[in-house]
């Protein structure tokens, strides 16, 4: 999942990658960063918020009620997020608009006709 582009991106890339990864030191690894980084960015985002997000302990993390409720709300932002992405993307890549070709008829029918029947047949089916 990519990081969004917000002020907060940080912080919540680094909560997403924790609740998947299962941990700190896995969570900053995946996002390629220090977990002292992580670390930071979790305490900014709860104290931000005001609540406790991530129940820590020297073997694993835990989610509060409130950080459940928060990662299903975010994990849906990032999905929209990135399926608007994907989508835009792929809107630019289609052809659009209109093509206009100057030619003699007789060079249409004989040539170009063919090419353009068959160019509908496959955009069509």
């Amino acid at each position: 999942m990519q990081e969004f582009s917000s002020p907060q991106s940080g912080e919540f890339a680094a909560f997403i990658a924790i609740v998947q990864a299962g941990s700190f030191s896995a969570a900053a690894r995946k996002l390629q960063r220090h977990p002292s980084i992580i670390s930071k960015r979790i305490a900014s985002l709860e104290e931000r918020l005001g609540v406790r997000l991530i129940e820590r302990s020297t073997r694993s993390i835990k989610l509060t009620d409130a950080g459940e409720r928060f990662y299903e709300r975010l994990y849906t932002a990032a999905q929209i997020l990135e399926e608007a992405e994907l989508e835009a993307g792929h809107l630019s890549k289609e052809i659009v608009g209109s093509l206009k070709i100057s030619l003699p008829g007789a060079l249409g029918r004989l040539w170009l006709s063919p090419v353009i029947a068959n160019l509908l047949k496959r955009i069509l089916s």
